[in-house]
């Protein structure tokens, strides 16, 4: 018997593998294919030996000829930093809804109109004067004035409108944030004097005429105007995340339009200085003889100890402009409104509380469920809905609430509107107000209401085909329905009510 072969080591040796154990036999590297030649995209820029992306050279799938996209081909361009204080770059706007540096696009052009879209609306809101007049000066003082000017030889009117020409750019790269970013809004967008003054010029009008529409609907379908001239006490309303105060300067307009010898104090409350410094110019102008008050702090800091101090017969009044969906990460600053907005009504207080959200989906369902939950507590909403009861309109996904207004825009806006390439004529908003026990039964009128228009859905064929022509979505409260639409004259928004 042979010895074991044994290796240095000490350990034996084992036998190669059989040919049928070891596979088939790999390729030899020389018989392997070549690899395929990179492909030119043509000639290269001056900076030859810049780094290639991480793809590039990558062979790609057998449709390699086939462009990936509609914009293969096309000069990338950057998204806009919302973090640079510096004017962003003109092609920043070449990308999204705009179709140069200072021009976004007119969404009309690029669908066929539904039959509601053609209606020429008569306008229905209008801004008192001397509030269009004090936004104006407003504008004048808080903005960078252009070169040459001479602010007290110069018309006002020229002066504002050559500072809006100026703010057009910066104007149009909030308006791309608002309306393509609005669930990541950068924090201190609107922290700078410059950008902030933008804000003044671009949206503050177009605000206060969302909130003119709430007050002028609230008024001709309640008793809310005469609860208010009536009303022998003093006015403590607290604007919540203010911004540049349009929602405090509207109301306080409106409040003293009604009841010229009023006594009111003004709270304006946000985080940021340049924004309560513009709101309390604005209010101000509007209302010389209230006394206006300005608190940089969150609102979760707020005492509301402190908020619900007043004289005897107070009327409280508290506003939410576009803050609830800032607040949706902030669970602490939402329990401590609705805890304040509780406290009101255990001590029988009167109440009148203003929401105002965009009209986005996403953010109007989060608004019709603070809706439901201010129901619970026991307020009643004044605008838009016809009664007190849970809204029918949370049942369903697909719907959502909110309110639609037309407006003829001051003839400075105009221009800048018109320079911008928009039309904000029609706009859209979810606004509500809402009523205390203590005061809705005086506010409201009794009986049942009329039904509210909140939706106008295209016509459907039998065979489930889209036809011309659309139907009025209504809500009486109880349920939705639906009556056929009409235009002309008897052409409804939502957010009106349908008494036929």
């Amino acid at each position: 018997m042979q010895p074991k072969k044994t290796n240095k080591s000490g350990q034996q040796k084992r036998n190669p593998p059989s040919e049928k154990a070891r596979g088939p036999k790999r390729p030899d590297k020389t018989s392997m294919p070549k690899p395929r030649p990179e492909r030119s995209s043509g000639p290269r820029d001056q900076n030859e030996d810049r780094p290639r992306n991480k793809n590039e050279g990558r062979s790609r799938n057998q449709n390699e000829d086939k462009p990936r996209n509609n914009n293969e081909g096309k000069p990338r361009v950057a998204r806009p930093d919302h973090n640079q204080q510096s004017l962003p770059k003109k092609e920043h706007y070449e990308r999204g809804p705009f179709k140069g540096p200072t021009r976004p696009y007119d969404a009309n052009k690029l669908k066929s109109k539904t039959d509601d879209e053609r209606v020429q609306l008569p306008s229905e809101i209008k801004l008192p004067t001397p509030l269009v007049n004090a936004w104006r000066e407003t504008l004048i003082k808080i903005s960078k004035l252009p070169p040459g000017t001479n602010p007290k030889d110069e018309n006002r009117n020229a002066l504002a409108g050559r500072i809006l020409a100026s703010q057009s750019s910066d104007i149009s790269h909030l308006w791309e944030t608002f309306t393509t970013e609005r669930g990541e809004l950068i924090k201190n967008l609107l922290s700078t004097k410059r950008m902030a003054a933008a804000y003044l010029g671009g949206f503050h009008l177009a605000n206060a005429a969302r909130v003119q529409m709430l007050l002028d609907r609230a008024e001709k379908r309640s008793n809310l105007k005469n609860v208010v001239v009536k009303h022998g006490g003093h006015l403590v309303w607290n604007d919540f995340g203010c911004g540049t105060g349009a929602i405090a300067q509207t109301i306080a307009a409106k409040m003293v339009a009604w009841k010229p010898d009023m006594s009111a104090d003004f709270h304006l409350t946000d985080t940021t200085a340049t924004l309560l410094d513009i709101a309390e110019l604005a209010t101000r102008s509007s209302a010389p003889n209230f006394k206006v008050l300005k608190h940089k702090k969150a609102i979760e800091l707020s005492s509301i100890e402190s908020m619900m101090k007043g004289k005897d017969h107070t009327l409280f009044g508290y506003s939410l402009g576009y803050v609830w969906n800032e607040l949706k990460k902030n669970k602490k600053a939402q329990r401590h409104l609705l805890d304040l907005f509780n406290q009101h009504i255990a001590n029988k207080h009167e109440v009148l509380i203003v929401i105002l959200e965009p009209a986005n989906q996403i953010i109007a369902r989060d608004a019709m469920t603070l809706r439901n939950d201010l129901v619970a507590q026991g307020y009643s909403p004044v605008y838009p809905c016809p009664s007190s009861k849970s809204c029918p309109m949370l049942e369903r996904s697909r719907d959502w609430c909110f309110s639609e207004g037309s407006w003829t825009s001051p003839l400075l806006m105009q221009n800048i509107e018109k320079n911008l390439g928009i039309d904000r004529s029609r706009f859209s908003t979810s606004a509500y107000l809402f009523a205390s026990p203590a005061l809705s039964g005086k506010i409201l009128p009794t009986g049942k209401m009329p039904p509210v228009v909140v939706g106008r859905p295209q016509k459907i064929s039998e065979k489930g085909l889209p036809i011309r022509g659309f139907e009025m979505l209504l809500c009486d409260g109880d349920k939705l329905f639906k009556k056929p639409g009409s235009t002309g004259k008897n052409f409804l928004m939502r957010g009106q009510q349908s008494n036929s």
